[in-house]
């Protein structure tokens, strides 16, 4: 397809701003009065049609791979298991980890309050562990205990993180897709799907968008980036930047947010990429209560069923989604192969867009892949 070799060139061009943007971007706000956080360098790429978008980039998990390594001692670094973001994932890998006969651990993180992360590595490597999992967790943010793990001889895979760029510490990739394999590519995605969502949905739109700041976030933007310019008929109006610690309940990115919105009375969109920003950050009740006739959010993660129920209020009209459960038994099954003694593949992970005309779960279910991508993983680890 056109745009995926357009897309190939967008992330080249755009690595060289990765540092100096995430750095800016934590700093600067829109809708306050303060200056909009920069635009990444990219190239352009082909939009997507709607039906390109329902389809989304799902493939096929592995269809040959070692048996299981039963017995292994295999330690799960949760990001913090007191929200579902993080201890989803941690129970989906317990799961698997229970077929693949494996002494199973999970070591939380607690978002890395009181320097978490590092003592839950620390707590797991005491215990010999022969392979740790990081959920959404860098490596900078945890250098010198995965130096530790190195020196233990301990292999280490990450899931939604990225790795240290000086000083490589993630024993072996985490390949997500054939289409998107690093984690870098593979946020870009989201970026690419709610942008092209916005274009082929809205006739003429204006837009508010917020852009978060820490490093995976700004991938997101990029890929954003990428699409709205080849959208003619688009216009960010605002740019409102955020950390993670910025989405609590009437917190910064709420206040800014809504101030934003009284600043532009006929924006139309609010692009918003992940849900904690749209749930826990109050983005969705501060859409709801602007007063602005048509005014709907685009984006989100698509992690919790409350989401389903923005799109039959109304409130938002597509949301990116992926198989949380899928992405946790693919991460297991690329540490299985590093302890069978053979490298990471791709696991056909990918998105989709979420409405009331495709794609849509059922009330109280979280999205689940039509891709029978469970049997698979156990047919394969049978050997």
């Amino acid at each position: 397809m056109t745009w995926m070799r357009n897309r190939r060139r967008a992330v080249a061009s755009a690595t060289a701003a990765l540092a100096a943007l995430a750095l800016l971007a934590g700093c600067s706000s829109g809708g306050g009065g303060t200056t909009p956080a920069p635009e990444p360098t990219v190239e352009a790429v082909d939009l997507l049609s709607l039906d390109e978008l329902y389809a989304g980039t799902e493939g096929a998990p592995p269809a040959s791979g070692p048996a299981a390594v039963t017995g292994a001692n295999v330690w799960w670094i949760s990001c913090g298991e007191s929200i579902p973001a993080c201890s989803g994932p941690a129970a989906a890998a317990a799961e698997a980890a229970e077929v693949l006969g494996w002494d199973f651990h999970i070591a939380d993180g607690a978002l890395n309050v009181g320097g978490g992360n590092a003592t839950a590595i620390r707590t797991a490597l005491a215990a010999n562990p022969d392979a740790l999992v990081l959920h959404g967790i860098s490596c900078e943010a945890v250098r010198q205990p995965l130096l530790e793990a190195k020196d233990q001889g301990v292999p280490v895979l990450a899931l939604e993180g990225l790795d240290c760029a000086d000083q490589p510490l993630f024993s072996a990739p985490m390949k997500y897709g054939e289409e998107f394999t690093t984690v870098e590519e593979y946020f870009q995605s989201w970026g690419y799907w709610d942008g092209s969502y916005i274009a082929a949905a809205y006739p003429e739109a204006t837009i508010i968008e917020e852009r978060g700041s820490e490093p995976l976030f700004v991938e997101v933007a990029k890929g954003f980036d990428a699409v709205m310019k080849n959208c003619a008929h688009c216009t960010i109006v605002d740019t409102i930047s955020f950390t993670s610690p910025d989405q609590v309940p009437n917190g910064p990115l709420s206040q800014r947010l809504r101030a934003s919105l009284a600043a532009n009375p006929t924006v139309n969109v609010v692009m918003m990429p992940v849900d904690s920003g749209i749930q826990t950050g109050g983005g969705a009740q501060d859409v709801a209560e602007s007063g602005i006739d048509g005014l709907t959010i685009v984006g989100g993660t698509g992690g919790n069923p409350q989401m389903w129920e923005y799109l039959r209020d109304g409130i938002a009209t597509m949301i990116t989604a992926h198989d949380v459960d899928w992405f946790s038994w693919a991460a297991v099954d690329n540490v299985n192969r590093v302890l069978a003694g053979e490298e990471t593949v791709p696991q056909g992970l990918g998105i989709r867009a979420i409405t009331l005309e495709a794609n849509l779960p059922a009330v109280g279910e979280q999205y689940h892949s039509p891709v029978e991508w469970r049997a698979a993983y156990e047919s394969v680890w049978k050997g």
